[in-house]
């Protein structure tokens, strides 16, 4: 499975930045993953606009990855609505988002509550 990993902290803090990295290299390398590309920035998870989330959409919408590799969800985004709306366009693109903490259960609370809201 070809995977680009993603990190992000709110601070400007390198120290944390490589070191959830690290887990995240660990994570894939225990799985067999193949790590096509790391994408690490500093940002605030309440924005949509942020360059590495934006190159690992292209490296999706490319067909370059089968998935995504995060912390936990709140490394993408701290906004239910905004992590919903990007895991439907990954999911476009036939790519899955895949956790260290395996947040199913969260997960799947998410997916309920947006489908009783569109219902």
């Amino acid at each position: 499975m070809n995977v680009c990993l993603y990190a992000r902290v709110a601070c400007p803090d390198q120290v944390k930045l490589d070191c959830q990295v690290e887990q995240l290299k660990e994570f894939a390398c225990k799985q067999d993953m193949e790590i096509i590309a790391v994408e690490a920035e500093f940002g605030s998870g309440l924005h949509t606009n942020r360059p590495a989330l934006s190159r690992v959409e292209s490296l999706s919408a490319d067909g370059k990855i089968d998935a995504v590799v995060i912390a936990d969800i709140s490394r993408l985004f701290r906004n239910t609505s905004f992590y919903l709306e990007f895991e439907r366009h990954l999911e476009s693109y036939g790519v899955k988002i895949i956790t260290l903490n395996g947040d199913l259960k969260f997960m799947n609370l998410l997916h309920c509550i947006d489908n009783c809201l569109k219902s």
